[in-house]
């Protein structure tokens, strides 16, 4: 069986999580990611120092970081103790946030803000 460059396009792009739209002649790839954005967190560990790590909103993602001193985030995001975003969960509201002791962190799910909040 031969696979056209077409197919092999599709199916690198699904290994990659990727969205393919095709039309006539060019092809369009879109991350997923882009789909449902991006945020940038900023952390403080003991083992790496200050870095920035790209997060996918709405999604659960690991992170590499497990003593974490500070966390500086633009959305709501619950970070959790566990891989896969299980164990112990803590939620925190955008800003920074800072612990005199390491905090084990391995991984997070950020969330979009609404848009409209609810006043009772």
């Amino acid at each position: 069986m031969h696979l056209s460059w077409i197919m092999l396009l599709i199916v690198s792009a699904a290994a990659k999580n990727t969205t393919v739209s095709i039309q006539s002649t060019s092809v369009h790839f879109t991350s997923n990611a882009a789909l449902t954005g991006i945020l940038q967190i900023g952390l403080d560990t003991i083992e790496e120092g200050s870095k920035s790590i790209s997060v996918p909103i709405g999604d659960c993602h690991n992170l590499d970081s497990y003593e974490v001193m500070t966390v500086s985030i633009k959305k709501p995001c619950r970070f959790f103790t566990g891989p896969m975003c299980i164990g112990r969960t803590t939620f925190l509201k955008p800003g920074v946030h800072e612990s005199d002791e390491p905090v084990p962190i391995w991984s997070v799910f950020c969330e979009d803000e609404p848009d409209q909040k609810l006043e009772l």
